[in-house]
């Protein structure tokens, strides 16, 4: 039995699921109006009953119509995010080591000695905004007071005939109130080496094609730095293809976290450690170099390999192009299940079964 395939957010948005339901609503009261016209023969039930199938009718299109095209959107974005969930499987199922391999856009250095080598830590600050608020409160109001004096009656003590007199007052106050405040804030803060964020810059000579001495600089980004990268490239995409808002675009966000895991350079620190136990033997002889040109004689390095035959691996170039061709077959088969013969393949290969 088929799935009921969930509407995605933006799916949602295409409806218009007011305008059927009025349009029901109205067609509805047309049509028992319709009726009661036919039995009583009464002139303005007929007119209302025009009234409300012009209007309702309308109404009743548009919002099937919206449906049917958010159904279709929300089916083709299912479909999509299928198949991008089974490109990106197999590329996260790929040795790590194919996302280094050397190709035609890499520069290799050969038998080359190291003149010079730094490394570089990624610095990481952890600040704080610190500070007092003071605030000043003030009121301006104004009194109003109103008395009230009144007569009423006599009394009679011992012959002699005196007047009662008695007194009330009133008072109200109104007014606003004004504050002033004063943030003085400051910004605090720590800065620290990461200690397994480092990075490498070096200088290799080496004999060049004309014969003479020339020199390469080689580039290499810590591995906190490779995998913000790669993540970067793929959240990119996600949000290309409508982010949290999609089908598709959920898929690629919910394998960044392992595809940036399994891809981030694992050998950058230890080729590092490596060239500094070379530069302290004075043995600084190099096998290779490779790397992708960023310069004149510049170069980010992709990998190394010592003069014992170890190689290691420091930047995964090829990573783009593998990604990029995993969405491309994965737009490549939506788009043909959505071809004109559509229908019948997204029945024959696109059903989702519960």
């Amino acid at each position: 039995m088929s799935a009921k395939i969930p509407y995605s957010p933006y799916a949602r948005t295409l409806q218009r699921t007011a305008r059927t339901v009025w349009g029901v609503v109205l067609v509805s009261l047309a049509f028992l109006l319709f009726l009661i016209v036919g039995m009583t023969g009464s002139g303005p039930s007929l007119l209302f009953s025009l009234l409300f199938a012009v209007i309702g009718i309308p109404l009743l299109i548009s919002g099937t119509n919206a449906g049917r095209r958010a159904a279709k959107f929300n089916r083709t974005d299912y479909a999509y995010s299928r198949a991008i969930e089974a490109e990106l499987s197999s590329l996260a199922a790929l040795p790590h080591e194919s996302a280094f391999a050397t190709d035609g856009s890499c520069v290799e250095i050969r038998d080359s000695v190291v003149v010079e080598l730094e490394r570089h830590f990624d610095q990481e600050t952890s600040s704080a905004i610190v500070g007092t608020l003071t605030h000043s409160l003030q009121m301006f109001g104004q009194s109003v007071s109103h008395s009230v004096s009144s007569g009423s009656g006599y009394v009679f003590d011992s012959g002699a005939t005196t007047s009662s007199t008695s007194t009330s007052s009133v008072s109200t106050m109104r007014g606003f109130m004004s504050g002033v405040s004063n943030a003085q804030l400051s910004l605090s803060g720590t800065t620290r080496s990461n200690l397994l964020g480092d990075a490498l810059f070096s200088v290799l000579e080496f004999t060049g094609r004309d014969g003479q001495p020339d020199t390469m600089r080689v580039i290499s980004m810590s591995a906190p730095a490779a995998s913000q990268w790669m993540g970067d490239l793929i959240g990119g995409v996600s949000v290309s293809l409508g982010g949290s808002n999609t089908h598709s675009g959920q898929s690629v966000a919910r394998w960044t976290g392992l595809l940036v895991d399994h891809y981030t350079p694992r050998d950058i620190s230890y080729t590092t450690d490596r060239l500094k136990a070379m530069e302290r033997n004075r043995d600084m002889t190099l096998a290779m170099a490779a790397g992708q040109l960023v310069g004149r004689n510049a170069i980010l390095a992709t990998s190394f390999r010592f003069s014992n035959g170890t190689e290691t691996r420091l930047f995964p170039h090829q990573f783009p192009a593998m990604f990029g061709a995993s969405i491309g077959r994965a737009t490549h088969q939506t788009l043909a299940l959505s071809a004109p013969a559509g229908p019948e393949a997204l029945a024959a290969g696109g059903t989702h079964t519960a």
